[in-house]
């Protein structure tokens, strides 16, 4: 599956873990956290997922998402 110019490697949604996801693509995912209302974007760094920034689902706007989106790490 393709977004744009990204190729989504894995993504996955559990209901039964207060709606939790994640999207996967060769450096970076977006991991949301259902529990805790919180938007992650996570780098691939020596072979394990570093966190680099999150999101609290009230602070969520547009232009941060944006932000989220393109942050290079």
């Amino acid at each position: 599956m393709n977004i744009g110019d990204t190729n989504i490697l894995t993504k996955r949604y559990d209901e039964s873990d207060f709606g939790s996801w994640f999207v996967e693509s060769a450096n970076n995912r977006f991991v949301y956290d259902g529990k805790a209302f919180i938007l992650t974007k996570q780098t691939m760094k020596n072979g394990a997922w570093a966190a680099s920034r999150a999101i609290k689902n009230d602070d969520i706007t547009y232009s941060n998402f944006l932000e989220l989106l393109h942050l290079k790490c």
